[in-house]
């Protein structure tokens, strides 16, 4: 496999020559085995992907080694047991995550610290930081998979904690005794997860905004109200 220099240049980085590639879409498909790539020639130092695929592989590792990453999708690989992400993954700028038909992996998580150095990969999913528009997980995903991302805090900055704006599933292959929805359900019912929702085939109504009248609305009814008691000709 090989990278398309269209979008890579030479940081100059203390005087040697230090690659930046910068990749809108990056496709790895077919594959029965891959390196880490930085293991490959020349001297890499940072890797930016918009979106990156991994489909329809037969290798058994995966490192997620960037420094940036918008959009990933890592589906229908029968034999990956271990995906590995970088460190900084809690501050990439996430859009959407698909990880769904790896029926050998199964993943850790964690909340991640905003600011860590690159360069280190665990066999952890790092939950974004950020909103994202889409998550779906299917596979073997267990309660303590989540419980990171049901626990998440207010942002220091903004005062609300992460959201998922326009789907979220999850379809875990894993017996009640490992797994069950109430959690990410009471997410759902108070409007973290927006748009689509499906835990286990099943969804559960957004509950955020019933009840709440807005002060337009308030405005409509009491002008209705008093016109019907003849205060407004």
């Amino acid at each position: 496999m090989a990278f398309n220099c269209t979008y890579c240049f030479d940081d100059g980085y203390d005087g040697s020559s230090y690659l930046t590639y910068k990749l809108p879409d990056l496709r790895l498909s077919g594959l029965s085995s891959l390196s880490r790539i930085r293991e490959g020639k020349g001297k890499v130092r940072r890797i930016e992907v918009g979106a990156f695929h991994a489909v329809n592989n037969t290798f058994t590792n995966l490192s997620i080694d960037f420094e940036s990453l918008s959009s990933l999708y890592v589906e229908n690989n029968p034999n990956l047991e271990t995906l590995l992400f970088n460190v900084t993954a809690t501050d990439y700028p996430w859009n959407e995550i698909v990880i769904a038909g790896n029926p050998r992996l199964r993943l850790t998580s964690a909340a991640g610290i905003k600011g860590r150095s690159s360069g280190v990969l665990n066999p952890t999913f790092y939950w974004p930081s950020n909103d994202t528009s889409t998550m779906v997980f299917d596979g073997l995903f267990d309660n303590h998979f989540f419980q990171p991302f049901i626990d998440l805090k207010p942002d220091d900055v903004e005062g609300r904690r992460p959201h998922v704006l326009k789907k979220f599933v999850v379809k875990s292959s894993l017996g009640a005794d490992q797994f069950n929805c109430s959690q990410l359900n009471e997410l759902r019912k108070s409007g973290i997860l927006k748009g689509e929702y499906s835990c286990q085939g099943q969804t559960v109504p957004d509950e955020s905004g019933v009840g709440r009248v807005s002060m337009a609305d308030f405005g409509v009814v009491l002008v209705v109200v008093l016109t019907i008691w003849g205060f407004i000709p």
